[in-house]
């Protein structure tokens, strides 16, 4: 799918809401534009206060999220969807956008905000996870797979530790692919293993703790 594709597609899908709520959803995901607009800037802006903007914000996505209106970005949602499937359901943000970029063929500055407004109209499709001093954002097809993966990722982490282990790549896929609750593949694995902070590669190409 081209970009323009996906630029023509959400422009169709703000065009159906008032012009007033489609400017500030356009300000707010810098859909016209490489920074994304505070929600004070745009009440400066419209001469309106901040959480008026924030109620405005949120009617907007309420309409946008109608099935109905939806309907036209259907194709990118299952592109998506196959994409996280493909990685056990789960994807470190970093990653997962890049890849998006390249999957959509993206090249404009703001492509980074088209993706995130089109994962933010997928609400209830994709399930977004923030950062935390253990594990990297990531994307999900649902809580559970998040769950899996920080399970399993985190039960490699401590095999690590325990037994101060420096692995090959066939060596590491193997003892994810024990710890495993069922079977996946080593992209699957691999993706569930990017979510730890406190796993990486050496410059020898070993696997282990950050801190070893």
């Amino acid at each position: 799918m081209a970009e323009e594709n996906l630029k023509n597609i959400l422009d169709e899908i703000v065009k159906t809401i008032n012009p007033r709520v489609r400017e500030i959803i356009e300000k707010r995901f810098g859909l016209r534009t490489i920074s994304c607009q505070t929600l004070e800037a745009i009440g400066q802006n419209m001469g309106i206060t901040r959480e008026r903007v924030r109620q405005i914000e949120a009617l907007g996505l309420k309409q946008l999220t109608n099935k109905n209106a939806l309907e036209p970005i259907k194709p990118v949602f299952e592109l998506i969807e196959r994409h996280l499937t493909a990685h056990g359901g789960v994807r470190s943000e970093d990653h997962f956008l890049k890849e998006l970029m390249e999957l959509l063929s993206l090249k404009e500055k703001n492509r980074e905000n088209l993706i995130n407004f089109t994962l933010t109209l997928g609400k209830g499709r994709f399930v977004y996870f923030k950062e935390t001093p253990t594990w990297q954002s990531a994307w999900a097809l649902s809580g559970a797979h998040y769950n899996q993966a920080i399970d399993l990722a985190g039960a490699l982490k401590e095999k690590l530790a325990s037994q101060n282990l420096l692995l090959q790549n066939d060596a590491l896929f193997k003892t994810a692919a024990g710890l495993a609750n069922k079977n996946l593949t080593e992209q699957a694995l691999k993706s569930h293993i990017g979510l730890c902070r406190h796993i990486s590669q050496n410059p020898f190409g070993e696997w282990g703790l950050i801190s070893s």
